[in-house]
């Protein structure tokens, strides 16, 4: 029937999608630790008041926040996209590659 609602394959792809974004944002969040951790460890370079390793190390935390709440407003900016998405669509709008973000047509 042309009512009979079916999986929406843009929602399908899109969550393929947004669980690659998790599983990079969640790897990228590690690489980013390891160097931090190596200069707070000490075994990287002596740090003392004022120093110039004290200097980097304050930076390197600085860019390490950036960049962590960078990855966190990617990794909500994708699931809110998930979640504005229909997980199922009419079997005409499935053939037409589904519906997007909050139901609207895809461009394509």
């Amino acid at each position: 029937m042309a009512g009979d609602l079916v999986d929406n394959p843009f929602y399908t792809k899109l969550a393929q999608a947004v669980k690659a974004v998790r599983q990079d944002a969640a790897e990228l969040e590690r690489v980013l630790n390891k160097p931090f951790d190596m200069m707070t460890s000490r075994k990287v370079w002596v740090t003392g008041q004022g120093s110039a390793a004290q200097t980097f190390q304050n930076g390197l935390d600085n860019q390490r926040g950036q960049l962590k709440s960078a990855l966190r407003v990617i990794v909500q900016a994708a699931e809110e996209a998930l979640r504005s998405t229909p997980q199922q669509v009419t079997r005409e709008e499935a053939a037409r590659g589904g519906k997007g973000p909050r139901g609207a047509p895809l461009p394509w």
